[in-house]
């Protein structure tokens, strides 16, 4: 039976990242993998990067990184997303710039792909995922009908929803980082020849020290109100 650990959406919270990690740590994962937006929103970004860089978790290409990293996208140079970018050196940068959009198990000729979201194949311009409004219309299982995928695993922040397409399985797992809570999860996907297993991991961190790490750094001062209220602070 493999055994795969799976986050997305950490969104600049180390604390939730930190509990995550040192439990995926306790147990004999075969791949840990994140599913993007490791950064961006929340104040420990840096931190986020440099826990993961060496580490052997396979972090793929969300929004956030993908802004960050595209010199061909303009970006506002008061924005988050522009402050966060001066902020990282060349190592961080170029790792991020590394990072692929999706990555793919194949296993006893079952194919299982995980990504930030759907990968637009179709799409005319630069930017790679499916418009996120498509979770809240009609066109929905729709495009999942019509998709390529066998086993799909995306990241939402929302709660986890596992859907069924015949005998394919799509699965929105729910983000880790924007939590209104003390608690924060991940996702454990189990399978072998014939089983698939897919549940939630509900663990705790420390929420207390997040709240006090927006405030820790002027460096924050002029976008602390967005980022609280990006978290429900």
């Amino acid at each position: 039976m493999k055994k795969i650990a799976i986050f997305g959406n950490i969104y600049g919270n180390y604390q939730a990242l930190d509990s995550i990690l040192k439990d995926i740590d306790k147990y004999s994962f075969d791949n840990v993998i994140c599913l993007g937006n490791l950064i961006g929103k929340g104040p420990n970004s840096i931190d986020c990067i440099n826990a993961v860089i060496d580490s052997k978790v396979i972090l793929l290409m969300g929004n956030e990184e993908y802004f960050i990293t595209r010199d061909d996208v303009e970006l506002n140079k008061k924005s988050f997303t522009s402050f966060l970018k001066s902020l990282l050196d060349d190592n961080q940068k170029n790792y991020l710039k590394s990072l692929k959009f999706s990555y793919e198990i194949l296993d006893n000729g079952h194919l299982f792909t995980f990504s930030n979201f759907f990968i637009d194949n179709n799409s005319k311009n630069k930017y790679p995922f499916v418009n996120y409004n498509f979770l809240y219309g009609n066109d929905f299982y729709n495009l999942l009908e019509k998709s390529d995928y066998e086993y799909l695993f995306c990241v939402n922040n929302g709660e986890s929803v596992n859907t069924y397409i015949g005998k394919r399985l799509f699965s929105f797992i729910r983000g880790s980082g924007c939590t209104d809570s003390e608690y924060t999860s991940y996702t454990i996907l189990e399978f072998n020849k014939s089983i698939i297993n897919v549940r939630t991991k509900i663990i705790k961190y420390d929420r207390k020290e997040f709240i006090k790490s927006f405030d820790k750094s002027n460096a924050f001062k002029e976008y602390i109100e967005d980022m609280k209220s990006f978290f429900n602070l």
